[in-house]
């Protein structure tokens, strides 16, 4: 009898356990959503503003690296020769 009582206790703290895990999942879920419906009502708003004209649109230009070289560039540069100069 002893025993099925302590097996009854374990049984209950470990769905208190599984029930506790379960509540703070449903909580990270629920943050989780309400981060994402923020985020996509924000997106929602910037493209407007951009299609009406509020904001201005940039375009980000990379200045290639001078003095750097990738593996692809110095093969092509050895296997070609170099024409002489007149």
């Amino acid at each position: 009898m002893k025993q099925l009582k302590r097996q009854l206790e374990e049984a209950e703290e470990e769905a208190q356990r599984a029930n506790a895990n379960r509540r703070k999942l449903q909580r990270e879920l629920e943050d989780a959503t309400e981060s994402t419906d923020s985020m996509t009502r924000e997106v929602s708003t910037l493209k407007n503003k951009l299609r009406r004209g509020e904001l201005p649109f940039t375009v980000r230009r990379t200045m290639p690296r001078t003095g750097i070289e990738s593996d692809e560039e110095s093969e092509t540069k050895s296997e070609t020769p170099e024409s002489p100069k007149p």
